[in-house]
């Protein structure tokens, strides 16, 4: 039986996500929750898989919370999970939080399809719920222009078990509501909740005044608009949180690489900078571009990667006459893997190039979280080997060949 959910967008935003294990609900948080399928305390990958398959037959096939607790009910079984809170609870929440968000997700691709001709979106509080919040119900009617702040940290669903929806509204909506133009947003508040640690760094979560701590963000809006990390200034990757151990396969054999990937060291960063985005098809003039990764992730491409407060830098050593290798390694890398810091999640590309003329591969690593990137190139056998070991840790998400 359908369900209220059940449409092509909201199908394919839950398609791309990858299985993450994970100990807590707060291992991650806000948009990082666009890119991964988590179930708190899940942490084999065959409870995890088997958990996607039963909520993706839900969001797919408009199944209901009663069926889902069948498949629920057969999984614990099966693997002899144990989990916190009574078996009600639990399977609600799973099933809920993922249909809810994900529907939210596909309800913004499509408003952000038609915003052209209909910019504005109006908040409404579902009447339907057993016990309405105060706040949520205080801004119902509540319109504002689709990239208001304001909506960004409170589009639906704003905690557990909320049912407020959005709508989106043009120019003669507006109108017809009497509105000469959007309103004024309400005040935010937000304020900084901690829930817990995560090897000894606190998890804080910005929340807004009447949003459950996880909940203040627009489901799916990474994915749309994609986002810019800083440069790191650092050679090194950085340290990310213990994950269980995993059987790690041989990297595929390098491939090589013209002379040319390998520019001279006498280039300005300007010129560094344009030649890594004319790789992706970006240009002075068109500065930005969304690509598909080989896992099927989107990123941005930007010349805002380079910006520093004084101007476009090329901010590590040897990056410069190395960048053509390393956009080789982003467009295409001989693995991807991703693992936690204490901010969140990290992605990591690998590759092995052997340059034209040269013995040694040259091993490349890039390594970037939602807040800064870095690059890292092993040239010599025990470099690449530390390299190697260091980069490949966590969940591998793709492998050339495979």
């Amino acid at each position: 039986m359908a369900t209220e959910f059940q449409f092509q967008q909201q199908i394919d935003f839950f398609l791309q996500k990858i299985n993450l294990p994970t100990l807590r609900y707060t291992d991650i948080q806000h948009d990082e929750h666009d890119r991964a399928f988590v179930v708190a305390g899940a942490t084999r990958d065959a409870l995890l898989r088997d958990f996607r398959a039963a909520v993706d037959k839900a969001i797919a096939d408009g199944t209901t919370l009663e069926a889902f607790r069948k498949d629920f009910d057969q999984i614990v079984e099966t693997h002899g999970w144990t989990y916190n809170g009574g078996r009600n609870w639990r399977s609600r929440v799973i099933y809920d939080t993922n249909l809810r968000t994900s529907y939210a997700a596909g309800r913004y691709a499509q408003i952000q399809d038609v915003k052209a001709t209909r910019p504005f979106v109006r908040y409404r509080h579902n009447d339907a719920v057993a016990h309405a919040r105060p706040l949520h119900e205080s801004w119902d009617g509540l319109v504002l222009p689709i990239d208001s702040p304001w909506i960004k940290t409170h589009w639906p669903p704003n905690g557990w078990g909320c049912r407020c929806f959005i709508e989106s509204l043009s120019q003669a909506d507006l109108d017809r509501l009497g509105k000469a133009g959007p309103d004024a947003p309400p005040p935010s508040n937000d304020s900084d909740v901690v829930l817990g640690t995560q090897s000894g760094n606190p998890r804080v979560f910005r929340t807004p005044e009447g949003v459950d701590p996880g909940f203040g963000y627009t489901p799916g809006r990474s994915l749309f608009s994609g986002s810019v990390p800083a440069a790191s200034t650092g050679t090194t990757l950085l340290p990310i949180l213990p994950m269980a151990e995993v059987s790690v396969r041989p990297l595929p054999g390098p491939r090589s690489a013209s002379a040319s990937r390998v520019l001279p060291s006498t280039l300005t960063d300007q010129a560094y900078i344009d030649a890594f985005l004319n790789e992706f098809g970006a240009s002075v003039t068109n500065p930005s571009v969304r690509i598909t990764d080989s896992a099927g992730d989107i990123l941005s491409i930007s010349d805002q990667l380079f910006a520093t407060p004084a101007g476009l830098k090329i901010a590590q050593p040897d990056l410069g006459k190395n960048i053509l290798l390393l956009a080789d390694t982003i467009r295409s890398p001989d693995e991807i893997w991703v693992a936690f810091d204490a901010a969140g999640i990290r992605r990591r590309y690998v590759a092995r190039w052997v340059i034209d003329g040269d013995q040694q591969p040259t091993l490349v690593v890039f390594d970037m979280s939602r807040g800064d990137w870095s690059a890292v190139f092993a040239r010599t056998e025990d470099d690449a080997v530390k390299l190697a070991k260091a980069a490949r840790q966590g969940l591998q998400i793709y492998m050339r060949g495979r």
